[in-house]
């Protein structure tokens, strides 16, 4: 193949495939997409942000956004969904998911706070999530719980943002959840 052309740039497509360049391309891309999978499957999500709950009842909701990073970099989120109990929130927000679909796929699980300390957990088919949050003590009941069902659609995730959470990481003295990453 045509190394120079990048038609296979790294000289690892199968000799079968090497004299018809467009089932080389497509080899080399379906090798890519299994191994970027792979990496989904076990990387952890961290993410940081707010979020706003207010379920009263059977009717309420709950919804939030932030930054997330994983291994294959960092993006934005944006989650949303129902919530039924007994939980007024606003609250800064920090957990970690078991990987990006347990993070980004619609989930069930239940939320308690005791005073300005909360926590949830959700689970699907692909993992768990977990967070635990942080609200104003003037906001909401001392003791209050609620379930949801939440989806969440994030961006794609980005190595340069990464690298910026990482340098942000090794100059400031302030802890902050993204910066366990690998």
């Amino acid at each position: 193949m045509d190394a120079v052309n990048f038609s296979d740039p790294f000289g690892l497509c199968p000799e079968k495939l090497q004299d018809d360049e467009e089932k080389c391309r497509e080899w080399n891309q379906a090798i890519v997409g299994r191994r970027i999978a792979e990496i989904n499957k076990k990387s952890r999500v961290r993410f940081l942000g707010v979020a706003l709950t207010e379920a009263t009842g059977t009717v309420g909701g709950t919804f939030g956004t932030g930054m997330y990073c994983n291994d294959e970099g960092c993006g934005a989120y944006l989650t949303a969904g129902p919530a039924k109990g007994n939980t007024q929130s606003a609250a800064v927000v920090v957990g970690t998911s078991t990987n990006r679909s347990a993070f980004t796929d619609f989930s069930r699980g239940g939320c308690a706070n005791l005073g300005p300390v909360g926590g949830c957990v959700t689970n699907n088919p692909s993992g768990t999530t977990e967070s635990v949050s942080l609200t104003h003590p003037a906001i909401g009941p001392k003791i209050g719980g609620h379930i949801e069902v939440p989806g969440t659609m994030a961006t794609k995730p980005s190595p340069l943002l990464r690298a910026i959470v990482r340098a942000a990481c090794a100059t400031s003295p302030a802890p902050n959840p993204l910066c366990g990453l690998p």
